[in-house]
């Protein structure tokens, strides 16, 4: 398994979505959306080719949810 490495707007851009989530949907579905992160995570350090490249190809471009992109 490759290693996962955050970078700081990932983690901050993590963070104030999982804050949104929780005050509007609620406990549940946050923890849905934590669990979907995990299972995307562990997908891409199986295979890296299903994150794309971004910028200076160092990171990858992680789609989470249609709505939600992490970098």
């Amino acid at each position: 398994m490759k290693p996962i490495f955050w970078t700081d707007t990932a983690i901050q851009s993590l963070h104030a979505t999982s804050d949104f989530i929780l005050k509007t949907w609620g406990t549940k579905i946050n923890n849905d959306f934590l669990e979907l992160l995990e299972l995307r995570i562990s997908q891409l350090q199986k295979n890296t080719e299903l994150a794309p490249p971004f910028a200076n190809k160092r990171f990858r471009k992680l789609i989470i949810h249609k709505t939600q992109t992490n970098f």
